[in-house]
Order: structure tokens, then sequence, then C-alpha cells
């Protein structure tokens, strides 16, 4: 199923791939870019659980601990499917012209 989204995702401007595992994926993007990730990740993963200025409860900072955590600025897209769980955060960086992408597989 990553490997799917990734493709996908593929298609738009990858600034740097920082990370790529059979579960997990890390890259950068522009800013500029910012609303078309956020529309290629909606329509894979549906809305996101947690917006850009919504505060994260507990539950989805549990979630995220592992991948570095959740918190206002960012966003959480996540979404079950038959043989796995998928969590992608965008994380806007202080620059102001770069964002992060971790995209993580986490199995049932």
């Amino acid at each position: 199923m990553l490997e799917r989204i990734e493709n996908k995702l593929n298609t738009l401007n990858i600034s740097k791939i920082r990370k790529k595992t059979d579960k997990y994926s890390e890259l950068v993007f522009f800013n500029k870019d910012l609303k078309k990730w956020d529309r290629a990740l909606s329509g894979i993963l549906g809305p996101p659980l947690k917006s850009r200025w919504k505060k994260p409860d507990e539950n989805l900072t549990t979630i995220t601990r592992t991948f570095g955590g959740i918190r206002v600025g960012q966003t959480l897209y996540y979404k079950e499917f038959d043989d796995c769980k998928i969590l992608a955060m965008i994380w806007p960086w202080k620059d102001k012209t770069h964002t992060t992408l971790k995209l993580s597989k986490v199995t049932n």
C-alpha cells in the first residue's frame, strides 16, 4: 500500500528524499506546492485527521510519537486499510520554503 501511495505522489515535485524503506519514507518538497500535496494526500487518505492549526489531542500525540510527534502548524493524515494503517505527517520548516512529508505504514 505504501508503495502505491508513493507512486501516486511521485508525480509531484520532490526536492529531496531523506529516507526510504518498505515501511517509512521521508521527503522534502517546496511550500509553494503545499496545496498540491494536500490535494493528493486527501485524494488517497481522505481529509486530514488533524488540520494545520488544530491542536492535537492526546491520542494523536501517542499515534505519532514514534515519528517525532505532531503539533500545531503540522498536518496529519491517517487511514486504515485491510492490511495496514497509513500515517502521513506534513511538517513545514521554519525557513518558510520547505516542508517535510513523513509517510509510514503501520502493520495491524
